[in-house]
């Protein structure tokens, strides 16, 4: 371990995929040397937060009045935000999105996060809102970083829309074979058909991602298991460089600090759990042993490759936990498409996938009844129809067929490479 370094200024997001791996390899929030806060976005242009001196406040907002500032249903976890002079806010960030794959709390949470090292960057206390600060953040929401991708195009309108079609799609049944149908059948369509398209150009996104990354220098320590287990677990790889450290498994990803940004300097290699752990022995990610080392001579092979990648090798367990977090051997498949969330796998949400998918049915039902009245509207109407519905099974089969592929058993092929 280098005990001279500390932890940059700098947070990182959270384990994403498909749509979302983008941000996980190039987003950053951090403070520069002069004390300014810059972010870079996914396509990894950075951009100016705040300059020196501008940030006055750094309160950190609990969890349930983070739920009511932001409006949402799900656990967000504390809410960080930083106040201008002016006391109006210019960075939110749900710290639950920017967090390594760790199970602590508290201030070791903080300090892992990297929370404490961007109060001591600005030079400003970490303080608790309280209900005299709430009123000014009314308008937090506007200044949220999130690093999950948006929603494909319409958003949450698209239930509405999907809702619509299928009203109109079932308002066509009656009609069959009747030109007074075909009004029905031409709203249908135009209400969902840019819906799906755009969905399948979102979802399209999400496959095309390519994961692992490549390793650009770092050192690369595959699973060196020997017997057969799910494709996600077998091509699994852990990159170690000087600045970043890389879990990519199950087609998710999360960068964390490498040694010479005072992240993770050092693993501890335990029967049950491999730990990557900083100076202090905070947790950054807890691994399987019985994936990664399985064996007395697999766990000696691990630590020399460690300590080859610049890591120190810690063999006296830090913590009497056993709790694996990333990549654990399930016997049961686990379909690495149902670890995304909605947004990364370029999904509006489930019902919306469902309920665009019957109305283009009724759509197509639609213009099969135009063709016993006229055949050449029958069949313009099925063409755009059936173009509709055929993109919306294309990328039902590619989903599963690419999660097929990723849970079929394999054995790894353990190797280390630059």
């Amino acid at each position: 371990m280098n005990p001279q370094a500390k932890r940059m200024p700098e947070l990182r997001p959270e384990m994403l995929s498909g749509r979302g791996l983008a941000a996980a390899r190039r987003m950053r929030v951090r403070v520069t040397p002069d004390g300014a806060v810059e972010r870079t976005d996914a396509a990894g242009c950075v951009l100016p937060v705040a300059g020196p001196g501008e940030v006055s406040r750094i309160l950190l907002v609990g969890e349930a009045d983070s739920r009511r500032l932001l409006a949402v249903r799900r656990f967000t976890g504390p809410l960080l935000v930083l106040l201008g002079q002016d006391g109006t806010p210019l960075l939110a960030l749900t710290l639950l999105d920017w967090s390594p794959p760790v199970w602590s709390t508290g201030a070791e949470w903080m300090e892992v996060v990297g929370v404490h090292a961007l109060a001591r960057a600005l030079d400003r206390p970490l303080e608790p809102a309280e209900s005299p600060d709430l009123p000014r953040l009314a308008d937090v929401k506007q200044v949220l970083l999130s690093p999950r991708p948006p929603r494909p195009w319409p958003g949450r309108a698209a239930v509405w829309l999907c809702g619509l079609a299928l009203i109109f799609g079932f308002a066509c049944l009656p009609t069959l074979g009747d030109p007074d149908g075909v009004p029905f059948v031409l709203v249908a369509e135009l209400l969902v058909g840019p819906i799906i398209f755009s969905g399948a150009r979102a979802r399209a996104e999400a496959l095309g991602t390519g994961t692992p990354p490549d390793a650009d220098g770092r050192v690369v320590i595959r699973p060196r298991v020997e017997r057969a287990v799910h494709r996600g677990l077998a091509v699994a790889e852990l990159h170690i460089g000087p600045s970043d450290v890389v879990l990519a498994v199950r087609g998710q990803e999360v960068w964390l600090p490498g040694p010479a940004t005072g992240g993770v300097t050092a693993v501890v290699i335990e029967p049950v759990v491999v730990r990557l752990v900083d100076n202090a022995g905070r947790e950054y990610a807890s691994l399987a042993t019985e994936l990664w080392a399985p064996t007395h001579s697999d766990r000696e092979e691990m630590a020399r490759d460690l300590r080859h990648a610049g890591l120190a090798v810690l063999e006296a367990p830090v913590s009497a936990r056993e709790l694996v977090l990333v990549g654990a051997l399930h016997e049961g498949a686990i379909r690495p498409w149902t670890l995304a969330s909605p947004e990364e796998r370029g999904e509006i949400s489930y019902s919306v996938s469902w309920l665009s998918g019957v109305a283009a049915c009724l759509a197509v039902i639609g213009a099969l009844g135009a063709l016993t009245w006229s055949v050449p509207i029958g069949l313009l109407l099925l063409g755009v129809s059936g173009t509709v519905l055929g993109l919306r099974v294309h990328d039902m089969v590619r989903i599963a067929l690419d999660d097929r592929r990723a849970t079929r058993k394999i054995v790894p092929t353990a190797a280390v490479r630059r």
